[in-house]
């Protein structure tokens, strides 16, 4: 059987999800359960895959939209 291992990438995407659901107030479990990951090219290590990677950030920069639309000014 194959192993695999974590990408510098990817423990520092669980590192956001979990600051994610901290600052969201919900379920770290729910956060980790969306990650999506892929095994990096010629090699045994996985990586978050490009599609959610660029769907996570996207999520994050409309939160910070939200919070700067709710901020009082």
């Amino acid at each position: 059987m194959k192993s695999y291992k974590l990408d510098d990438a990817t423990i520092l995407q669980v590192v956001r999800l979990i600051q994610m659901g901290m600052l969201t107030g919900t379920d770290v479990a729910d956060q980790l359960r969306t990650l999506e990951l892929s095994v990096k090219e010629g090699s045994n290590l996985l990586i978050p895959s490009p599609e959610y990677a660029d769907q996570f950030d996207e999520n994050v920069d409309k939160l910070v939209e939200l919070a700067e639309a709710a901020a009082p000014e």
